[in-house]
Order: structure tokens, then C-alpha cells, then sequence
């Protein structure tokens, strides 16, 4: 077995014992809930890199992997939309996607990073404009720079699963963004 295949299971099986004892309900054990899915996320590197990481790779430096989905707040969906994820295989794919990460700089990283709120229930603004937000133009070799190569909204090049930017925006978004 793989250890993401073993990471995948755990962390399925941590958060459906949480949900089948009806820990979820309880606000006070969110938080732990949702680190066990962040603590068991892998890191699928998608090719995609900021500009500046192309000057870092050049000097040796090495870049910081951004998950392109929070996984501590996409554990929230998980949660939240748990009549989906508790079939295993659907969980799995969920997964997949929020271990997608993007080189970009420490600095850009801890940028990005402030666009999640205080907790992860909480974010800023959407998942799909935090780069444009930030500044970041990304590059990917073959595909060339997302803001030429991909389509509208948000030239964001990611997967983000069904009904996330609705969830995000109905549950997560605070009221407080510009």
C-alpha cells in the first residue's frame, strides 16, 4: 500500500468515527475533527508555479508547496456535506484534489495564508481568487502562464469539487472582505 493510499484511509476512518459518534455536532470538537483531515492530506504537485519560484529554482532555493484547496477548511465541506463523503471512494477523490499544491515562495505562501481567518471555518474570500489577490502569476511548462492559457472565471487552474464555491460562499465567507 502506497502511503497515500494509507494516509486516505486513516484520515477517512478518524473523521467517519468522529461523525458516527455525532462529535460534528458539537462546535467544541470541530477543529480537532478537521485537523485529522489535515494532518493526513499528501502533496500532489500539479506543475504549477508562481514566477518567482522560477528565480528560486534558478539559485537552488527550494519553493513551499501551497495547497491550492485549505485542506483544514475542506475538511469543513468534507464534514458538512458528510451524506457525500462517507462513501469511501468519493472521500478519496475529495482528497486527491485538495492535495493539488502550487510552488510559490515562503512569502508568497504566508500571503495566501491570510486569506483563511482566525479558524478554518472562516475564510476571506474565495479559494479561487486568493493568487489574483496576492499577485501571483503562475507558469506552467507546456501550458504556459494561467492568465493566458485558462478560460475565465478567475483564471484559476485548479479542480475544485462540485458545490465548494457555493459552500464556501454560503458557509465560510466572511462578510468582511473588500
Amino acid at each position: 500500500m502506497k502511503k497515500s493510499e494509507s494516509k486516505k484511509r486513516v484520515s477517512f476512518s478518524a473523521i467517519r468515527g468522529c461523525m458516527d459518534d455525532g462529535l460534528w455536532d458539537l462546535v467544541l470538537h470541530r477543529r480537532d475533527i478537521t485537523r485529522q483531515f489535515y494532518e493526513g492530506i499528501g502533496k500532489a504537485k500539479t506543475g504549477w508555479m508562481s514566477l518567482e519560484v522560477m528565480d528560486l529554482i534558478g539559485s537552488g532555493t527550494l519553493p513551499t508547496d501551497d495547497h491550492v484547496l485549505a485542506p483544514q477548511t475542506t475538511a469543513y465541506f468534507i464534514c458538512d456535506n458528510w451524506d457525500t463523503y462517507c462513501d469511501f471512494d468519493k472521500y478519496c477523490k475529495i482528497w486527491d484534489i485538495a492535495s493539488q499544491t502550487c510552488a510559490v515562495t515562503s512569502e508568497q505562501n504566508q500571503r495566501l495564508r491570510q486569506w483563511t481567518g482566525k479558524t478554518s471555518a472562516e475564510v476571506l474570500c474565495p479559494i479561487n481568487e486568493r493568487y489574483n489577490r496576492c499577485g501571483i502569476r503562475l507558469y506552467k511548462e507546456n501550458t504556459g502562464f494561467n492568465d493566458r492559457a485558462i478560460q475565465e472565471p478567475f483564471n484559476y487552474p485548479f479542480i475544485i469539487p462540485e458545490g465548494y464555491l457555493d459552500y464556501e460562499s454560503e458557509t465560510l465567507l466572511s462578510n468582511n472582505i473588500t
